[in-house]
């Protein structure tokens, strides 16, 4: 019979969580990576489960689910201390499940402009350091002895150049505090507790959603603000769309994101090819028939958080998510206290994560400003 280096609960503790910092990884990921090569017994975690809609059931779900926690149904009657404290196998799945909840409720998309779609690569800083030199591509957008094409023979070839920018990007610190007397929140039933997390969660989110979307538009020090083109009225066409595309195209960009202040955002959808009653546009019927917002020239709406570095400025900003932000990282800290977090004597939970960020790449949003 194979041996696995995990074939119960309480083989998940607090040694296998310093061999995933010793790793560089988050307790998560070691527990997918050792899930993937066969260390885990598939009761615990199988990496081919899939829930009812074919997705892949996430690991610590699973994990908790071996270890009889729901966090919805039949079991989710539970409070935090019958979960996770009245069995002591059980209390590093407390913070072990804050932890995993909290990147999966950052990363979820929906109709708001997310983190996720700003940030492109993750980079972790070893040795203690705390700044990161930022890397920037160098191009003339209107360069056309740039195009390739235009190579004649036996002349040099054009140059993309890239360089260590000026800018250093310093580690900033985001997260903060759940606060409730031990008996709140001991006593919280898991749905309600998952609640209050969630909400903590999308409003540290919101905070660095705004932190990238003002280095996405003014750029990070390195004289990379965002690209920009005059509308030239205050009117907004598809043809002042077809504008802000060319002028990504400039940069070798290919906008699958738009967004904007309230003013310029909520005029794309007084476009006549949505509001016209007789348009049989596809996106006029998906508006109609489901108040979902319509993608527009190959560009999904996203709506920025209130108040943002947009507010005011009467512009739509179309963003190319693969050309996107470049997050810094200390994978030394944790993003809550393990120890802390598995005694009974509970009164706060803190989540906090440093973090730099620098813009390699110009490409990642260009502006469209309409006219007062």
């Amino acid at each position: 019979m194979k041996r696995f280096a995990v074939s119960k609960i309480a083989d998940i503790n607090l040694d296998l969580k310093k061999e995933a910092a010793r790793q560089g990884r988050t307790f998560d990921q070691q527990l997918e990576v050792m899930a993937a090569s066969g260390e885990i017994d598939k009761s615990i975690i199988d990496p081919t489960r899939r829930n009812s809609q074919g997705q892949s059931v996430p690991a610590y779900r699973q994990v908790l689910a071996a270890a009889g926690i729901d966090l919805k149904g039949a079991r989710s009657a539970q409070t935090v201390t019958e979960a996770f404290f009245r069995d002591d196998d059980n209390r590093i799945l407390f913070p072990y499940y804050i932890e995993s909840r909290y990147r999966e409720i950052q990363n979820e998309r929906q109709g708001e402009l997310a983190y996720a779609d700003l940030v492109a690569e993750r980079i972790p800083l070893t040795g203690g350091q705390t700044i990161a030199q930022i890397p920037t591509i160098t191009e003339n957008a209107s360069d056309t002895d740039g195009d390739p094409s235009r190579i004649a023979e036996g002349s040099e070839f054009p140059v993309m150049t890239i360089d260590m920018g000026d800018y250093v990007a310093y580690l900033a610190k985001f997260g903060g505090r759940l606060e409730a007397t031990k008996e709140a929140l001991m006593g919280a039933r898991l749905p309600l507790f998952d609640r209050w997390l969630t909400v903590f969660a999308r409003r540290v989110l919101r905070q660095k959603t705004r932190f990238a979307l003002k280095l996405v538009k003014n750029g990070d020090g390195n004289n990379n603000t965002a690209p920009n083109v005059n509308n030239g009225s205050a009117d907004l066409t598809i043809a002042s769309l077809i504008k802000l595309r060319q002028k990504a195209a400039e940069y070798g960009a290919s906008p699958t994101i738009v967004t904007g202040d309230t003013v310029a955002f909520g005029k794309m959808f007084e476009l006549p090819i949505l509001t016209n009653p007789a348009s049989t546009a596809p996106q006029a019927q998906q508006l109609l028939a489901t108040g979902t917002l319509p993608g527009i020239l190959g560009m999904t709406p996203k709506i920025a958080p209130i108040p943002s570095v947009l507010d005011g400025s009467n512009q739509l900003l179309a963003i190319d998510p693969e050309r996107g932000l470049i997050e810094f990282y200390s994978p030394d800290l944790d993003l809550v206290e393990y120890e802390y977090l598995m005694k009974r004597q509970v009164e706060a939970v803190q989540v906090s994560e440093s973090i730099a960020l620098g813009k390699p790449d110009n490409g990642v949003g260009v502006t469209l400003t309409l006219n007062p």
